[in-house]
């Protein structure tokens, strides 16, 4: 890997980035990785594994892995968690904000953005590679309190963050390549081969993203089984996500800030601590930057946050 130009590695010539650390892997790492390939999952607290499994199982109908012809080449029902990290029973883990309109849910994403502008140790992630650049064009470019780096599923993929917060993960949009044609959708109906192969991309999305949190994730959802006009023909379609128990939920009349306060109110840092953490996520944008033309786009967006 040290002969390799835009590979950075140690002192002891391994890569140091996650995703190529196996280019210098031993026989026996490799088949301590190969046993255990997404049955042992030291990374995820329990409870967002459970959240991962039946994600994966019950969309986007119910059972629907069981049928799936590539989920036999993701084995998530015998995933368990092993994770050794210190519990806290006070700290809760999975929550999902749910929008009843446009207004509601427009003031509810703007209220999120603003929110999280002023944390650290806090990812934002966009799946929806239209909405993520329409977030960012079309709301945080015209109110600087909202705007703040962030990642889509593919930009993320290889990172884990404590906590993250998932901007409408389970959705389509005319825009957007990956989910256009599931502006039609309807889980009554069979898919067409075509709509089978979106629906399955945006699992592995989902496989992806839901799994980038440690110990913490807040969900925002757009208004159910419906499509969303954000303005001139600016369209989110919901894809209706997965009903499971596992979540605690957050509607209209709520307050969302106070909600996420009290959500994240055990990851509090003061001044000092917040600075810290700010530079050492400036530190490894930064560093990713330097391979990636599209986090080098985000060091904008980051250094917004870090000027307020």
């Amino acid at each position: 890997a040290k002969s390799v130009g835009h590979i950075y590695t140690n002192e002891d010539s391994e890569p140091t980035y996650h995703h190529l650390k196996g280019l210098s892997w031993t026989s026996s790492e490799i088949d301590e990785v190969t046993q255990f390939h997404l049955t042992d999952n030291h990374r995820n607290h329990s409870s967002i594994v459970d959240y991962t499994k039946e994600s994966w199982n019950n969309w986007p109908t119910k059972g629907y892995a069981k049928e799936a012809e590539h989920s036999k080449d993701y084995p998530l029902d015998k995933m368990k968690s092993t994770w050794k990290g210190q519990e806290n029973h006070d700290l809760k883990r999975i929550m999902e904000i749910q929008t009843s309109d446009k207004r509601h849910f427009v003031e509810s994403l703007e209220e999120v953005l603003t929110f999280l502008q002023t944390r650290a140790r806090i990812s934002l992630l966009i799946p929806n590679q239209w909405l993520r650049s329409y977030i960012k064009n079309g709301i945080m470019e015209e109110k600087p309190e909202t705007k703040l780096d962030s990642y889509d599923a593919w930009t993320i993929k290889g990172l884990e963050r404590d906590a993250v917060v998932m901007i409408c993960p389970y959705t389509a949009s005319p825009k957007d390549s990956d989910s256009a044609i599931l502006m039609g959708f309807d889980s009554n109906s069979q898919f067409t081969i075509e709509q089978s192969k979106a629906v399955d991309l945006i699992r592995r999305k989902l496989l992806v993203s839901n799994t980038r949190a440690v110990q913490q994730l807040i969900i925002l959802h757009p208004p159910k089984n419906m499509s969303t006009n954000l303005g001139h023909d600016q369209v989110i379609k919901c894809l209706n996500p997965p009903n499971l128990n596992l979540t605690e939920k957050v509607g209209k009349g709520q307050d969302i800030t106070q909600q996420m306060t009290e959500f994240f109110h055990n990851s509090d840092l003061n001044r000092y601590e917040y600075a810290i953490a700010t530079v050492a996520e400036g530190i490894d944008l930064f560093t990713r930057a330097q391979s990636d033309i599209n986090q080098a786009e985000e060091i904008d967006y980051f250094m917004s946050r870090w000027n307020n």
